[in-house]
């Protein structure tokens, strides 16, 4: 999420806004961001994220045209390290898990690690959202543009429950509050999420752990303990799988907020 981009960075640069009433169910938050500053301009690493995403950008380009376009983001199970330098403009919806499929109308599976177009997924109201975004004097309304489009997406499904991930610590404990057999929740979590609940719950646990390094000094010890890790060990191998370095090496990534206490977090 753009609260932990490189470590913390994309929390400073970006402005946030919560949905509106019709689409709390569907959407965590809106993002605006304006061109990062030139401390940070380089290739920023995203966390992986079970929630999808719709998200426009506008970049800087030899013509003095900005490049747009919008994006339905599906759900990433490992890091990923994207290019920001020429990055003018962003307008993005962080999507509850589960909403991919009832946007895009197929298994969430088929669009992990992946995205599509919005006019590929969408096709005429897909356009017409680029267009009404590509204009860089229309980029004040962007956040409300998207909503609109949204709201008029999913209207159709009425009320939308997600799983409740966050109530649980284990893959049995989430099928036991859903009420299903766990090999029924693994198809249910791979049609409508993207990867497996165990997949799920580890990219939460890392969630936890990042948030808690951002912007304080706590002992990366505390940290694992806290965050449901066996110990520290625990947590430094899960950080180098899902995130492909060590919490010390994580925390450097930002030039703009402190980090938690490094010592012995290799």
């Amino acid at each position: 999420m753009i609260l932990f981009d490189q470590a913390g960075a994309g929390a400073r640069t970006a402005t946030m806004f919560g949905p509106p009433g019709s689409l709390q169910s569907f959407v965590e938050h809106f993002w605006t961001q304006r061109k990062i500053p030139a401390s940070a301009a380089q290739s920023w690493r995203i966390p992986p994220d079970a929630n999808p995403y719709l998200i426009f950008t506008a970049s800087a380009s030899t013509s003095g045209e900005p490049r747009v376009r919008c994006m339905l983001v599906g759900p990433c199970s490992t890091f990923l390290d994207i290019p920001v330098g020429d990055r003018v403009y962003t307008c993005g919806v962080r999507l509850r898990p589960g909403v991919l499929r009832l946007l895009a109308r197929l298994p969430a599976f088929e669009l992990t690690n992946g995205a599509l177009p919005v006019e590929e997924v969408f096709g005429v109201r897909g356009r017409q959202l680029l267009d009404q975004l590509g204009e860089p004097t229309s980029w004040n309304h962007a956040p409300l543009r998207m909503a609109e489009f949204l709201r008029r997406e999913l209207t159709r499904h009425g009320s939308f429950r997600p799983l409740p991930i966050h109530r649980v610590g284990s893959v049995d404990e989430l099928a036991e509050d859903v009420g299903c057999a766990t090999r029924t929740l693994h198809y249910r979590a791979m049609q409508d999420i993207g990867f497996s609940p165990k997949l799920w719950l580890r990219i939460e646990r890392l969630h936890r752990a990042i948030a808690s390094s951002i912007g304080g000094a706590r002992p990366w010890a505390e940290i694992a303990a806290n965050c449901g890790f066996a110990d520290q060990a625990h947590m430094v191998r899960e950080f180098k799988a899902l995130l492909g370095e060590s919490p010390t090496a994580w925390s450097k990534r930002s030039p703009f907020v402190p980090s938690a206490e490094t010592a012995c977090a290799d």
